[in-house]
């Protein structure tokens, strides 16, 4: 078996529902499971992609500041964005989403975090579910909410320091052929805990730039 894969250069003109993680696949069939970069899942001789976007940003764009930290007064609830997701294998039992800053900086030294900064968990969301709506209330039935790192539930947007270059955000939905029984509220290092290991991972990345007008940010990003 051969496995050919070719990364797409992320485009701020692609159409806004293409792959967050476009890419070319050449693959034979063969009667073993396959996986490329832990996205590719087969069964019956097909390889399925699971994928995670955004209609509001493409990956690697830049996320609108209605999404961030600057865009609501302070102690008002954060708007998440819309994501959608599809490919997620048959016998999933649950998924996870993770957004996380790979590129927080502990605030008293300023100098960056060994482990990035955690704005978002859901866990056993239902493998049927397939989006999530912009600033949602309503979660798919069943899914729990747990704590960011600062041990507070619900989605908390990208809010890096005045000064800073850019941010990288990290969304990733990983799909579980287990549900987990523990109650809402848990970490990400408490849900990696009960979890031995994901059969299907997706990723969408965004960045921001916190005091920066959206424009040249994304001028820069096509510069």
């Amino acid at each position: 078996m051969s496995v050919l894969t070719i990364p797409l250069r992320p485009s701020p003109f692609r159409s806004e529902f293409e792959s967050a993680r476009a890419r070319a696949v050449v693959a034979a069939p063969s009667r073993k499971p396959v996986a490329v970069f832990g996205q590719l899942w087969y069964r019956h001789s097909w390889f399925h992609i699971m994928t995670l976007n955004s209609s509001r940003f493409p990956n690697n764009g830049v996320i609108p500041r209605e999404f961030t930290c600057e865009h609501v007064p302070e102690g008002h609830p954060h708007r998440s964005p819309p994501l959608e997701w599809s490919g997620v294998p048959d016998n999933a039992k649950s998924l996870v989403l993770i957004v996380e800053d790979i590129d927080a900086k502990d605030r008293s030294t300023g100098q960056r975090m060994s482990e990035p900064w955690v704005h978002w968990v859901l866990y056993n969301i239902p493998p049927w579910a397939r989006e999530l709506p912009a600033a949602v209330t309503d979660l798919p039935r069943g899914t729990l909410e747990g704590v960011d790192d600062n041990d507070e539930p619900g989605y908390h947007g990208p809010c890096p320091p005045k000064g800073d270059t850019r941010h990288r955000y990290f969304f990733r939905l990983y799909a579980l052929n287990v549900k987990l029984s523990e109650p809402g509220g848990l970490t990400k290092a408490q849900i990696w805990k009960h979890v031995s290991k994901f059969i299907a991972q997706a990723e969408l990345v965004g960045t921001y730039q916190r005091g920066k007008p959206i424009e040249d940010q994304f001028q820069e990003l096509i510069g």
